[in-house]
């Protein structure tokens, strides 16, 4: 068995509609799914954002796990980046994309494809996070940043 996993972001700040979808490829039906959260269904709605986990039981037993289905806020501008404290630059990127924090309360970066397929776990030196584009498709991406309050979303694209 093995799955593929897509998201929908949360529509407003606070409103807990985002969605989170598994589907098995292979494995024998029905199949049992089991979220990070305690969800059992499939899709799973409700969600606030955050990072999500499923494990697919088939019929016969066999499972397969999908880790970091993100769900987000709508995603934001540079403008409103700055009121969290968040600096991204430079975007568009060729090379390397850095996200800084001026307040010093990013926890965790991420990158994540239109899908929301994680890329990568960006790297933190002191109050900058570094994701290493280069091998990258011309597109654009997402940069999911957990703070100490919140999990914001904003586009980034790559030249």
């Amino acid at each position: 068995v093995t799955t593929t996993v897509s998201s929908t972001d949360e529509t407003c700040p606070t409103c807990n509609d985002g969605t989170a979808t598994a589907t098995p490829n292979g494995g024998t039906a029905p199949y049992t799914y089991v979220w990070s959260n305690g969800g059992i269904t499939n899709p799973i709605t409700g969600l606030a954002p955050g990072i999500y986990n499923v494990t697919i039981i088939d019929a016969n037993g066999c499972q397969v796990s999908s880790s970091n289905v993100t769900v987000a806020q709508s995603v934001i501008g540079i403008a409103e980046l700055a009121n969290y404290g968040v600096v991204i630059y430079p975007n568009p990127a060729v090379d390397f994309l850095s996200i800084e924090s001026t307040k010093g309360n990013i926890e965790r970066v991420t990158l994540v494809d239109a899908s929301g397929r994680l890329l990568s776990v960006l790297t933190k030196t002191n109050n900058t996070f570094t994701a290493d584009m280069r091998n990258l498709a011309k597109g654009v991406y997402q940069v999911v940043i957990e703070t100490t309050e919140q999990t914001i979303v904003s586009s980034v694209a790559k030249q």
